[in-house]
């Protein structure tokens, strides 16, 4: 779903927006709450590499779609089910009166908004904004009540509209923005269309060492969303345990 017109208003407010300090020195949006690397330094330096004692928080795994169904795993352990539900966006002007598909996380995350490009390249069109009721987007902690704003392109003309099909986010200033897919420390989107999706690593390393967010991003019906969710923890439960057995060996 490509719409170049609003991506061009929403860069162009985003250079606006974006402090110095919100774009150099705060942490990947998404982040544990604790985290202190700045954005896209977690890899490949090791000196930047998340440790333990970069951590103190219960990292998670967040699989979900653009029609509020998602699991979610924290600390490598079982998967339950997380729903998402149309909301006020809290990062709209007063009054505004906007909704948006929001997932309530179960714990603090560094505020932010995140871009995917399309796959191949092009413009973003899907958008992860972590926020709170406040609506604060300035790399801070969210601290309680942290949400996971999922916001995609307007359908096309003869798609079914889900519940992510709201467009861009609106510009917030000083937000502490990353665009996947431009930027080299995370990619947009992959996949064939009509299976889109995106894999985002705030830390640079997949879940449990720090929250991760697989996103489906394309006009899937329910049960083909469920089942890549499921497939993709299976995977992910794989390499937990091996890296246990590695460890006790």
């Amino acid at each position: 779903m490509k719409r170049i017109e609003a991506y061009s208003i929403l860069v162009a407010g985003l250079a606006l927006g974006l402090t110095p300090v919100a774009q150099a020195q705060a942490p990947c949006a998404g982040s544990t709450a604790t985290s202190t690397i700045p954005c896209g330094q977690g890899i490949p330096s090791s000196s930047n590499l998340l440790k333990s004692s970069d951590i103190f928080d219960d990292p998670f795994l967040v699989m979900f779609d653009e029609n509020g169904f998602a699991t979610i795993s924290q600390n490598g352990g079982p998967a339950t089910t997380l729903r998402g539900i149309l909301i006020l966006d809290p990062t709209q002007p007063v009054g505004g009166g906007a909704m948006v598909l929001a997932y309530m996380l179960p714990e603090p995350v560094i505020t932010g908004t995140v871009s995917f490009t399309e796959p191949g390249g092009g413009p973003p069109s899907d958008w992860l904004r972590f926020t709170n009721a406040a609506g604060v987007v300035n790399g801070t902690s969210s601290g309680a009540g942290a949400l996971m704003l999922f916001y995609s392109d307007l359908p096309e003309v003869g798609e079914i509209p889900l519940l992510a099909d709201v467009g861009p986010p609106p510009v917030k200033a000083g937000d502490n923005t990353l665009a996947c897919g431009v930027n080299p420390f995370c990619a947009g989107e992959i996949g064939p269309e009509g299976n889109n999706r995106f894999d985002y690593r705030p830390g640079g390393v997949p879940a449990p060492a720090n929250n991760q967010y697989v996103g489906i991003s394309d006009n899937l019906p329910e049960p083909a969303s469920l089942a890549l969710l499921g497939s993709g923890l299976a995977a992910l439960g794989l390499l937990v345990r091996r890296r246990r057995l590695y460890r006790q060996g």
